[in-house]
């Protein structure tokens, strides 16, 4: 499965020499492509992203162009392809106008997401939805065939748990905690 690493402040040349370890050390989580989101002190975004392995991205002439100047984000993505051919094109992150995103997993209720049939990938039919729909209709959208989701009196936080059961598994998803109000302002860690 994937790999995410991700640095954000003042990022000097000691901060990206170090976020640039975290991706090589990342690449055993996914060889297949990389791809970095700059974002610089004017909010200004860029994404690059390759095939191949980390060492082989951040040798590339394209991410030297990219990396000049300050930056206040660098996030970056190791893909293990587990959906989807091996192909810069279905490499992370994934760029549309209102929303750049990268994502960890693989997803069965994608189906549930606009235009599903158009993507090769669940984690970019995921961005796409986002950026038409918004968050809360796509986490909705995500979690609707989840059992046991709803707040609790005492902690008023959204507390979701599911067992899911495949052709020869069956595994348990991790509870997640959210203060009721996540989705439209995300105070939660």
């Amino acid at each position: 499965m994937c790999g995410l690493v991700g640095i954000a402040g003042k990022i000097g040349l000691k901060e990206e020499k170090a976020f640039e370890l975290l991706l090589m050390l990342d690449t055993i989580r996914g060889p297949h492509s990389t791809g970095v989101l700059l974002v610089n002190g004017s909010k200004a975004c860029k994404v690059v992203k390759e095939i191949g392995t980390a060492w082989d991205f951040l040798a590339s002439r394209e991410y030297d162009v990219a990396c000049a100047g300050y930056h206040n984000v660098l996030m970056g993505h190791n893909r293990w392809a587990t959906r989807g051919k091996i192909n810069a094109r279905n490499a992370h992150p994934f760029e549309f106008p209102n929303i750049i995103g990268a994502h960890n997993g693989t997803l069965t209720t994608t189906y549930q997401l606009d235009d599903h049939y158009k993507f090769e990938v669940d984690s970019e039919n995921i961005f796409h939805h986002m950026n038409k729909n918004g968050v809360e209709d796509t986490i909705s959208k995500l979690t609707e065939r989840l059992p046991s989701l709803g707040t609790t009196r005492k902690s008023r936080r959204l507390t979701s748990s599911a067992t899911i059961s495949g052709a020869s598994t069956t595994r348990t998803v991790r509870t997640r905690r959210l203060c009721s109000g996540h989705l439209s302002h995300g105070c939660c860690r």
